[in-house]
């Protein structure tokens, strides 16, 4: 009898810690494609203002045309969020746009339906119901383009880039380029997450 209880008591444990196993296995799985997404959406917004400047010089125009604007001197004012465009039909249209109106992190959403199914977007405010039904992703983004400035006293060879949190550049300083922040934040088995990426874009081609 104590032999069959001993190994009814060996045979549980096992059965717990390989079920523990496939738990964090799963768990962690999740966590590893909550992540991949997260950074490919900080990527996006990045690569969003990326493709905006690239539109511009394609277009003729100054390459920060509609990514920087000259607003009264706030901290928030270079915050938006990217918008790809949809027309009425629900087609993507394919070129990007910055809201400037957020000044914090908004939902992303995704499309359940419709030609543009599992896109995912960003809107502020509610997304209108059409073209297509739509459900939020669980991802939050904001995109911030500060601007590079430059000392206009400094020495030409030692000439150095300072990242200004608000627009425009200071009057002692020259904007030279944009610094461009994109942060997501998400949560995963019940933990905050957060991921930022930067990049700095100038006029160089």
């Amino acid at each position: 009898m104590l032999e069959a209880i001993v190994a009814m008591g060996i045979i549980v444990t096992a059965v717990s810690s390989a079920l523990s196993l496939v738990i964090m296995a799963v768990k962690a799985e999740k966590d590893s494609e909550t992540t991949i997404v997260a950074v490919n959406l900080a990527r996006e917004g990045i690569e969003a203002v990326r493709a905006m400047r690239d539109s511009n010089w394609l277009a003729g125009k100054a390459y920060d045309s509609g990514l920087k604007t000259i607003p009264p001197l706030s901290d928030d004012d270079c915050t938006a969020i990217p918008f790809f465009d949809v027309n009425s039909t629900g087609q993507a249209n394919g070129y990007w746009s910055l809201d400037f109106g957020p000044d914090a992190l908004l939902p992303v959403y995704r499309y359940t339906s419709g030609p543009n199914i599992g896109l995912m977007f960003q809107y502020n405010g509610a997304p209108p119901s059409s073209p297509a039904p739509w459900s939020q992703s669980g991802f939050n983004r904001l995109v911030t383009v500060n601007f590079s400035c430059r000392v206009k006293s400094a020495e030409p060879s030692g000439r150095s880039l300072v990242a200004v949190p608000k627009c425009p550049c200071p009057s002692d300083e020259e904007f030279v380029g944009l610094w461009v922040k994109s942060e997501v934040r998400w949560s995963s088995s019940g933990r905050p997450k957060q991921i930022t990426l930067e990049e700095k874009l100038f006029d160089w081609r």
